[in-house]
């Protein structure tokens, strides 16, 4: 999956400059000062915590065996704050301490003594100046919800000198995260910061005019970021998971704190609860679009469990940019937008048009999938268009990566799709479902319009497929591609005739691949989406050209098992 093209770093000039502006804006007006209030007294409520925890991971803390972001840290009975971690995603996860709920979930005295242990070792080794990792406004804002959630743990049996500096510690941070604020842009990021500030005002005893500025804030930022369809503006599903399970909770601490939950966050979250159901799988997996990695499917039980909704998951999407066709059980997922903007494109994919496709309670086809978290060296190639069930080509990518230093450090590694107009057409019938998609990504370099039809049958047995090249503009022959990424669980034989692929599923139901006669090959890909890591999987490739085949007919047709 080569990356072709050169940086797209002028693309960027207007970004950077408009960032450095506020950034100089907010230092000229005092923003960037400290705000100057005082550290609460006390802490009045919890907000709970809903991701799902293990109590056996607290006997591994308390061995001093920390496993984060797939690395193992041996800490010999030293305090982890002043030992070298091996990783920087190891870094964030230990400094963010969502891992306190596992201690929380252990529920012995044993374990609430090794939380606060551990806390006030972070304490005394940061001073109230966390830097590096420690300092980060992400993981600022994750450790400040982790403390808040675990204060039944970290508080019950304390002293109050341990009291004390913990509420110093937490009114630090806090006052850190309206700074970051001040100057960060309008991304995910300037609202994880806002809801980390908004479960602080509601759990401390600041002021009421303290409470409400920040609910106001948070307000209005979900007012811009979370679309009418429940998609976020960044157009990843997996900003919507880790936002439902903050705002969830923080829902419930105005409740228990006896004031009335802000109307916009409780509009967010009813937007974004049938967004999430229309993204899942017939497996419960999220599709792997725009920055989704790995389901933790944990983590999504938690958030439905919340959602009283028996209604079927939409079919549309048209402001984030997805369609769903779904029929007897079998699931298509469809890219039908163009990328967003910087600077909300740090993790955006170059693949218009891309698909995946469930049946029989497995996926089939998917995209790559981003990588995790501890392997970030590979998160460009997740994103290229060759990482995604589309056409592609010759194998170039739809558009261009920045990689200046200086304005990754500002607006991070940002996506410039060449796609300008992505259109998008359905039809639903007692027949089945058609969807009909086409984009501009190729028509500057090789004068074409890609159209990709995609038709899934009543009884869900029968997916088809075509794809097309319109020529716009005077141009030469074109060598492409049409990928189709297959899941890892699925194993796949190609035909003695090599034109059809037989595809064999977990549960011994068998699909067949066919591409209009067309010669098949079965190439290796990569599957960066899986719980366990990185897997091997493999891809069906259908080589073509345009002067010989303008447009291609393809179908997955099953043909054996339940």
């Amino acid at each position: 999956m080569a990356l072709k093209g050169g940086l797209a770093d002028g693309a960027f000039a207007g970004v950077a400059a408009r960032q450095g502006l506020r950034v100089l804006a907010a230092r000229a007006t005092g923003l960037l000062k400290p705000f100057g209030q005082r550290a609460p007294q006390k802490l009045l409520i919890a907000p709970q915590d809903i991701r799902t925890s293990d109590p056996t991971i607290a006997a591994d803390v308390y061995a001093g065996q920390l496993k984060f972001a797939g690395k193992l840290l041996e800490t010999h009975g030293r305090s982890p704050f002043e030992l070298e971690v091996p990783s920087e995603a190891f870094a964030a996860e230990l400094h963010g301490f969502g891992w306190l709920r596992h201690l929380r979930a252990a529920d012995t005295a044993l374990a609430r003594a090794n939380g606060r242990a551990l806390v006030a070792d972070w304490i005394a080794a940061n001073k109230g100046k966390p830097a590096g990792v420690a300092g980060r406004p992400e993981v600022t804002a994750r450790r400040i919800i982790s403390w808040l959630s675990q204060t039944p743990l970290l508080l019950d049996g304390s002293d109050a000198a341990f009291y004390r500096s913990f509420v110093r510690t937490l009114a630090a941070d806090a006052a850190r995260l309206r700074r970051f604020k001040a100057a960060s842009p309008d991304t995910e990021l300037r609202l994880m910061i806002q809801v980390a500030l908004a479960h602080y005002a509601v759990s401390s005893a600041e002021s009421d005019a303290e409470l409400k500025e920040v609910a106001s804030g948070l307000c209005a930022l979900l007012d811009r970021q979370i679309l009418s369809d429940g998609g976020h503006v960044s157009r990843n599903p997996n900003v919507i998971i880790n936002l439902l399970l903050d705002l969830l909770p923080l829902k419930l601490a105005f409740l228990w704190r006896r004031i009335q939950t802000p109307q916009p966050v409780v509009s967010a979250i009813d937007r974004m609860m049938p967004m999430l159901r229309m993204m899942r799988h017939a497996d419960g997996s999220i599709g792997l679009f725009n920055g989704m990695g790995a389901t933790r499917a944990d983590f999504i039980a938690a958030i439905l469990a919340q959602d009283d909704s028996v209604a079927s998951p939409p079919l549309n999407a048209p402001y984030s940019g997805y369609q769903r066709m779904e029929r007897a059980g079998s699931v298509v997922l469809i890219d039908a937008a163009k990328a967003p903007p910087p600077p909300l494109a740090a993790r955006s994919h170059a693949a218009p048009g891309a698909f995946e496709f469930s049946a029989d309670g497995h996926r089939i086809v998917v995209n790559c999938g981003s990588p995790p978290s501890h392997r970030p060296e590979m998160l460009v190639y997740s994103r290229l268009t060759a990482a995604h069930s589309t056409l592609v080509i010759g194998d170039e990518t739809m558009g261009r990566f920045a990689r200046s230093s200086s304005l990754k450090a500002l607006v991070g590694e940002q996506f410039v799709g060449q796609a300008r107009k992505v259109g998008m057409a359905r039809n639903d019938s007692a027949a089945g479902s058609m969807v009909v998609v086409d984009h501009d990504g190729y028509l500057s370099a090789h004068g074409v319009i890609h159209e990709r039809k995609l038709a899934l049958a009543a009884n869900g047995l029968h997916l088809e497929g075509q794809d097309s090249l319109k020529a716009v503009k005077q141009r030469r022959d074109l060598d492409f591609a049409l990928r189709f990424h297959l899941h890892p669980a699925v194993k796949a034989t190609l035909e003695p005739d090599g034109t059809s692929v037989t595809l064999t599923l977990p549960g011994n139901s068998t699909w067949t691949f066919e591409a209009a006669g067309q010669p098949l090959a079965l190439e290796e890909s990569i599957f960066f989406a899986s719980s366990e890591g990185m897997r091997r999987a493999e891809q069906i490739v259908v080589q073509a050209n345009t002067k010989a085949d303008a447009s291609l007919k393809w179908s997955f047709r099953k043909t054996a098992g339940r």
